[in-house]
């Protein structure tokens, strides 16, 4: 009787590997991270979001992790993780790069435009050129400052092979500080906040006219407090402020009322004081907090 050939016999084994590895349990497929590293779980089987926040602790059958200031806990099972990613933080000297690219390319441009609608010479005349030169010079660095400032955080795959399908009836976990204010809005209720404390699938919040509990399925939506987004605030106040000290500052240059070191100095200080109130003025805001329960998945 002849032998199986090399291709016969990989054709046999397939089927034996992928039963291997769909029995393989996602804990022996994520490997082991500090306490602390920020992380993103796609389990979609119980929320319909990744969830991103600092990995608190670990278990052969859990995630635990911290939204946003860990005085929220969310536990999640192994059984139900899709897909679990690292943060690989922002990519600020890219976005940097680029974001001085556009707003030399913006600023030169617009400067140009008006230089050309001031020089009788058109675009081949001294202002248009000036106008273009110095538009870039002053845009580079403010737009590479905005480009810093909104870089996006970058994700990275960290299990180290194919997670196998969530496997169904799992449910959160939620732990919350006693004492914590969060805002909750009851199924048909008012919303409000209050501080709170959640033990088992009951939620108790300290009203005004006295404490009262919510079983968590009688609550259509559950919100932490975040911190002030004062890079985004300084993005949106520098640029703003920045570019309208760029437009006219850019005028008074075409029309020779000023040099390109004051219009660069006007352009820089506007920016740099915007960016300073648009970060102290940034607006603090809420976060939603999965709520347990497997059919609240497609919320």
């Amino acid at each position: 009787m002849p032998l199986p050939t090399s291709s016969a016999r990989t054709a046999l084994l397939l089927p034996s590997l992928a039963l291997i590895a769909g029995a393989c349990p996602a804990s022996a497929q994520i490997p082991e991270m500090p306490s602390g590293t920020r992380v993103r779980v796609t389990a979609s089987s119980l929320v319909p979001r990744p969830i991103a926040g600092p990995l608190l602790a670990r278990t052969d059958d859990a995630l635990t992790l911290g939204l946003p200031d860990q005085a929220v806990r969310l536990t999640i099972p192994m059984a139900a993780i899709e897909g679990l990613q690292e943060s690989g933080g922002r990519p600020r000297l890219r976005y940097a790069l680029n974001g001085a690219g556009v707003g030399a390319l913006a600023a030169g441009s617009l400067l140009a435009l008006a230089g050309y609608a001031a020089d009788p010479g058109g675009w081949g005349g001294p202002l248009a050129i000036v106008g273009f030169v110095t538009g870039a010079a002053v845009g580079a660095p403010l737009g590479a400052g905005v480009g810093a400032l909104v870089a996006p955080e970058q994700w990275a795959e960290a299990h180290t092979a194919a997670l196998p399908a969530p496997a169904p009836g799992g449910r959160l976990g939620l732990e919350v500080d006693p004492g914590t204010p969060l805002r909750v809005t009851p199924a048909g209720g008012r919303r409000f906040v209050a501080p709170v404390r959640v033990r088992a699938d009951t939620l108790w919040a300290e009203l005004a006219e006295g404490p009262r509990s919510y079983r968590l399925d009688e609550i259509g939506s559950l919100e932490t407090r975040v911190g002030r987004n004062r890079r985004k605030g300084a993005a949106i106040g520098g640029a703003a402020i920045g570019g309208v000290a760029l437009v006219f500052g850019g005028l008074d240059l075409v029309r020779d009322e000023i040099g390109a070191g004051e219009l660069l100095a006007a352009v820089i200080g506007n920016a740099v004081i915007g960016a300073g109130v648009g970060a102290l003025l940034a607006p603090r805001g809420w976060r939603a907090v999965p709520l347990p329960g497997t059919a609240r998945a497609g919320r």
